[in-house]
């Protein structure tokens, strides 16, 4: 959950980040 928040955080952050962001969580999922 924490890692998941912190992604999305940093994904609606940067913005840049949401493809890498994804990709985190649905290798975490």
């Amino acid at each position: 959950e924490v890692l998941k928040r912190m992604g999305m955080a940093c994904g609606l952050e940067s913005g840049s980040c949401s493809a890498e962001d994804l990709k985190t969580a649905k290798s975490l999922v």
